[in-house]
């Protein structure tokens, strides 16, 4: 295998110079938008107050950050399963080289189409019976197994 080097002049960037430049590219171009989606991964107020959720459709996720002093301000329960439209701007989190959106403002929408799904599939579920007690089974008083179902990339397979 031939050892790759990069053409004369050109410059090779660090992992944090390239992200600098992506972070400034994307809080100049995205330094206000809205976007609509489904509130999901609400976590409960941080010590400082803020709350990290993702915003999701059917095609893709979005971390947010909703900052103590904005939460303060809402005049309803955020939920998960809440669709919401938010006003914001883009960074990106140097540490995780993660893009973000900071949230400075938030109207509900109604629920949105994945809980509704949800919803709907757990009453469907429910008729059905399966969630009846006597179709339980009991959990043994000292278990010999236990079984982790995560994705490959998840965080559970660290912890």
């Amino acid at each position: 295998m031939p050892v790759l080097f990069p053409p004369p002049g050109v410059k090779v960037l660090t992992i944090g110079e390239l992200t600098r430049a992506l972070k400034g590219m994307l809080e100049e171009t995205y330094t206000t938008v809205w976007v609509e989606g489904e509130v999901s991964n609400l976590s409960r107020p941080s010590a400082y107050g803020h709350q990290y959720l993702t915003l999701k459709d059917e095609e893709a996720p979005l971390k947010a950050v909703l900052y103590r002093a904005i939460a303060l301000r809402l005049r309803f329960d955020l939920r998960d399963g809440m669709r919401v439209i938010v006003r914001g701007r883009l960074t990106l989190y140097m540490q995780r080289g993660e893009y973000q959106l900071l949230i400075e403002e938030i109207q509900p929408k109604g629920i949105g189409p994945l809980e509704l799904a949800f919803r709907q599939l757990k009453e469907k579920l429910s008729l059905k019976g399966y969630f009846e007690p006597k179709r339980k089974r009991k959990l043994p008083r000292i278990p010999h197994r236990l079984v982790l179902v995560t994705s490959p990339s998840g965080s559970a397979v660290r912890d």
